[in-house]
């Protein structure tokens, strides 16, 4: 019994390891300002999740469309951001002091995290399907609120 208990800690740490670029601008704006700071930083990349997942579960085929055509656009666009942000992560010179970070801040990292992980249209869908392949849906959870 201990070992399925083991295992199931050993899979929830490896399921909640954040990937990618934008997890890891969530952590370092966690460990840079604060608890609050990275929560809106995740929440603004949750939302962009929502919205792909959105798109491929009710088929809005007109925007899919659009994000499938204008793609390398979008990924040219959003890799120059990235790019950027990773330059000036580069450039910076770190504290490690706790910084206060206003209500503007707070918007700025809402809105660059949303944008950083809505520049990549593959990966929304990508998510998406995986869910879908892994059985997971919101609803299996909460069925009494679906």
């Amino acid at each position: 019994m201990m070992i399925y208990f083991l295992k199931g800690i050993l899979i929830g740490i490896i399921f909640g390891i954040p990937v990618g670029v934008v997890g890891i601008l969530t952590i370092k704006r966690s460990v840079t300002y604060g608890t609050t700071a990275g929560m809106i930083s995740g929440i603004g990349c949750s939302i962009a999740d929502l919205f792909y997942s959105c798109i491929s579960i009710f088929s809005f085929t007109m925007l899919s469309n659009f994000i499938l055509r204008y793609q390398n656009i979008i990924r040219f666009i959003g890799s120059i951001l990235i790019i950027i942000m990773g330059i000036g992560i580069v450039n910076k010179k770190q504290e490690m002091i706790y910084k206060k970070a206003d209500v503007s801040k707070m918007i700025s990292f809402f809105t660059s995290s949303f944008a950083g992980a809505s520049s990549w249209p593959g990966e929304g869908a990508a998510s998406s399907a995986r869910e879908a392949d892994s059985g997971f849906s919101p609803c299996a959870e909460a069925a009494s609120s679906c």
